[in-house]
This record gives structure tokens, sequence and C-alpha cells, in this order.
């Protein structure tokens, strides 16, 4: 008797260790991005638990000054597992989420996504995040010091008071990170990263109860096209293979054509991206004072340019192309194509489009000067100009390190953060140019979207709340503000739920004037789009 009841009792501890034991691997999920170390919910032998490294985070409690409000907020910049289709983690991701004291769960949330690919997001040191760099002083050339020391204070153009913010840093990236049996190929491509992403918010909504909060995403260059092939894939259907009903109520692509040729998509034919290339050099001439402005404003010229552009110039290129143009209409183009940018005949005479980097190099050439693709307001001396197109671009060059000497502040003395391994701020060799740019075909057959413009259309037709903000920067020849302009003309986007704004900025933002208004801008969308679906 005694033995059957010490049995029943032994089975009774068994079950509620069983119990007990499925109750810690679910709150160990739930934890992954609060203050203590968390539990892996992989399911596998003990080898294999040890194999996998142990989830960091780090939570911090800070007050900042967003124009006359303070606000107080907590930052949590740590670490969440990335499942493969067993459920086995194969990567672990790292994000940086900045969320308002106190706040309403019903508070909007705006997902940050960066550029590359191959970009870290830096904690938003250059863009809304809680803090931002102040500026250095300028050099005798007139351009900022990347030296240090760098200094940051709090960031007037952070979108915290509208959203509580979550910047994720991509596999390969940041602290981000392959783990256990993940591989290259399950990240390091168009599909594949929209997977991990969606994975990600997935996660970050459910284990933060903020499934019924509005949601946004933005993301610049690269993480522009992010922003707009996203929201479909997000919600789900058959190609991608997954639904997850993730809806977003807006996205905010920022310096990204919408039609780049190769990065997923076909893109715009060649006639129209030369053509939509051809406004951003007006611009350039109209700021290096290379034509007779006669009074107009630099909007203004670039409006007669994109005219000229998308009409008369592209009509011209096509019959090029089919040896159909006569002469007197070539010399007509060649005449407009010298005024509008300064450059004498004979350079359009010999062909009727230039690529960037021969404008770049041809429009101050008497000066003995080559202006920066990513930003053509800044220049740098032609002979000592080097070939790559990223290192040795004098805009991106000067703001590599100021961002990044920002964000190993930030890291330091406001999120106390010791991780123990290298951070990747930008990685080409692993991930950018090994990145699979071709997508999954359409499993019916249909065919794939021509531009990412179509791919963001396809996503509100179905979800009338989605709205855009697309945001261009005229001094950028590398993403011309008309491509960005006609890929969402061609693709039909519902005008009332769309905008394309204009930013006198060049690639990356430089803060300033343009900085401020794009944030007010960005403000004003999430306040209206909130209202709009109440």
């Amino acid at each position: 008797m005694v033995m059957k009841q010490f049995a029943k009792r032994r089975m009774k501890v068994v079950e509620l260790n069983r119990h007990l034991t499925a109750l810690i691997l679910t709150l160990g999920l739930a934890l992954q991005s609060g203050p203590a170390g968390a539990f892996s919910p992989f399911e596998g032998n003990s080898a294999d638990l040890v194999t996998l490294p142990a989830l960091k985070a780090f939570v911090s409690k800070h007050r900042i000054s967003i124009g006359r409000t303070q606000l107080d907020f907590t930052a949590t910049a740590g670490e969440s597992y990335i499942y493969d289709d067993r459920g086995e983690p194969i990567a672990t991701m790292f994000s940086y989420a900045f969320t308002k004291d106190k706040g309403d769960p019903s508070r909007p949330v705006l997902f940050i996504v960066p550029g590359g690919p191959g970009n870290a997001t830096e904690a938003g040191v250059s863009s809304f995040g809680p803090w931002r760099i102040v500026r250095p002083s300028e050099t005798a050339s007139g351009f900022p010091r990347s030296v240090p020391p760098v200094s940051i204070e709090d960031n007037p153009n952070s979108l915290l008071d509208v959203a509580d913010l979550v910047f994720i840093d991509p596999v390969g990236t940041g602290y981000s990170r392959i783990v256990g049996k993940g591989k290259p190929e399950q990240f390091y491509g168009v599909d594949v990263d929209i997977d991990i992403f969606a994975q990600f918010v997935e996660q970050w909504l459910v284990r933060n109860n903020r499934w019924n909060s509005p949601r946004y995403l933005t993301g610049q260059s690269y993480g522009g096209l992010r922003a707009a092939i996203f929201p479909r894939a997000f919600n789900g259907d058959v190609t991608t293979g997954i639904v997850r009903g993730i809806t977003l109520n807006g996205v905010i692509p920022v310096v990204n054509s919408l039609s780049l040729p190769g990065w997923g998509a076909e893109g715009l034919d060649p006639v129209l991206t030369a053509a939509t290339t051809f406004p951003s050099y007006a611009v350039a001439a109209w700021y290096h004072n290379k034509i007779d402005r006669n009074g107009r404003s630099l909007e203004a010229y670039h409006e007669e340019a994109y005219a000229f552009a998308v009409g008369d110039y592209a009509a011209a290129l096509k019959k090029e192309a089919t040896q159909t143009l006569t002469q007197t209409e070539r010399a007509k183009i060649v005449a407009r194509l010298a005024m509008f940018t300064g450059l004498p005949h004979e350079t359009f005479e010999r062909k009727l489009s230039l690529d960037v980097m021969e404008f770049s190099n041809l429009l101050l050439a008497d000066q003995g000067l080559r202006l920066a693709a990513y930003d053509s307001r800044v220049t740098i001396p032609a002979k000592l100009a080097g070939p790559d197109p990223v290192g040795d671009d004098p805009s991106l060059a000067r703001e590599f390190p100021i961002e990044i000497a920002g964000f190993r502040i930030v890291e330091q003395q406001k999120l106390r953060m010791t991780m123990g391994r290298p951070y990747i701020a930008q990685d080409f060799r692993n991930v950018g140019m090994k990145w699979e740019r071709k997508r999954r075909p359409m499993v019916l057959g249909g065919d794939n979207f021509k531009t990412q413009a179509e791919e963001l259309g396809s996503a509100m037709a179905v979800n009338d709340d989605l709205r855009a903000l697309i945001a261009v920067n005229y001094f950028d020849m590398v993403m011309p503000t008309a491509q960005a302009r006609l890929a969402v003309e061609l693709a039909k986007l519902p005008e009332d739920r769309t905008s394309v704004n204009f930013y006198l900025d060049g690639h990356s933002s430089t803060g300033g004037a343009a900085a401020t208004k794009l944030a007010q801008d960005m403000r004003a969308f999430i306040r209206g789009t909130v209202a709009g679906a109440r």
C-alpha cells in the first residue's frame, strides 16, 4: 500500500515537473527581449543545446527631450532566435527597441530596417533613434570632420513621440549572426530576407503583446526596397509559402527608386532608366551654377527637367535605340541636354546619355573636381579620387566613421552594452556581394512584378488602410528622384494613399533642415494614418 502511494506521489511529481518544464520553456521564449538571459525553445538533445549561444539582452531606462516634450522610455537591446521550418534556431537577430513608458498597448510601432544589403541600423543615430550625432566641426574644405572627438545629443527628429521604435539588424550585420546549422543561403537574398524579417516582426509583436498596435515600416536605400516589398509577403501568399497575417498601416521607403533593375525585379527599361537619371544631373548643374538659373528655384528646375526627361528625351532615346532618330531631332535634343547641364554640345553629340560616373567626372572637370555620386553637392579633387564606388565616394566615406562613432557612444554610454564580439556596421564581402537577387517564380505560373512599386501596389490593393510616403532626395544620383516618381506613376499606386516627397539631401542624411522636414512629414503621416484607420 505504501509503495503504491509512493508510486502515485512520484508520478504526480514527474507530471508536475513536466508541466513546470513546459512553463519554463514558454517563459523562456516570452522573455527573449527581457533583461535576464533567455532560454532557447530549441528541441534537440543536450549536445545540440550546448552548441547554441545564450541570448543576450540589455535593458535600460532613459528620458529625452523631443521638442518641448520630455519622454520617459525603456531601451531593450538584445537578441532573438530565428528558426528554420523544423523549429531549429539558425540565427540570432539583434534589435534595439525603444518603447515609451506607461504607453498604450495600442500605440503605433515603427519597424526600421537598414540598407545595403549588408548594413546595420546603428540604433538610429543617423535617423530617428532617441539620440543623434552632433555634427562635427567642418574642415577647411567645408566638410564635416571624420576623426574624433564625436558626441551625441537628444534627437529632436526622433519619432519616439509618435511611435515605439524597433531597429532591426539583419543576420550578418551588427551583432546578428548565423548559429547552429544555419547557412548563408538561408539569409542572403531578396526572398529569404523577407522570410527572416517577417518571422522577427511576428515574434516581436507576439512577445510584446503588440499585435493590436498600428504597424509601420521604414528603411533607407535597400531598406527602402525592403519597405516596398515586405508588406505583401508579411501578409502571406502561396509563393512565399507562409501566411502570417501581418498587415501594415503605412510604409515609408526612403531614397530608393522602387524600380531598380537586377534587385529582384526587371525594373524600368534601359531607356526610361537613362531618361529618369537625367533630372538628377540637371539638379547638380543648378546647384554648382553651371547653368542660367534665370530666377528658377531648384524645385522648379527639377520639374522642368522631369517633364523633358519622361517626354521628349525618352522618346528620342527610344528612336536612337531603333536608329529612327533623324539628325534634326537629334540636334534639338542635344541642345536641350546641353542647356539643362551646362556641358558642351560635343558631350552629347557623341552619345545622348551619360552614366553617373561619366557625368560626375565631366560637370566640374574645368575645375579639376569630381562629384560624389551619392551627394552631388560634394566634390573631390579628380586627381586624388579613387576607383571604389562606395569607399572612395567623398560623401559616404566621410559619413561612415561619424555614424559608427556615434553608435559606439550610444552602445557604451547609453545602452551599457558588452557583447564580446565584433560589431559589423556593413559587410560587403560576406553579405552584399553574395546577395541572391533573383526572386522565386510565382508558383502558379504568373509573372513576377516588374518593379518594386508594382509589388507595393499589390499589397495596397488588398489592404485599403495601407498608405505609402515615398521620400526621395534631390542630390542622390544613385537613386534618382525621377525614377521613384515615374515608377509610382506607372504602377498606378492609389493617389489618395500615396505621396512622393522631395528633400534637399543626398543618399545619406547629413542632418539639418532636410532631416527635420522628413521627420515632421513622417510624424504627420503616422498620426494621420492612425486617425484615418479609426
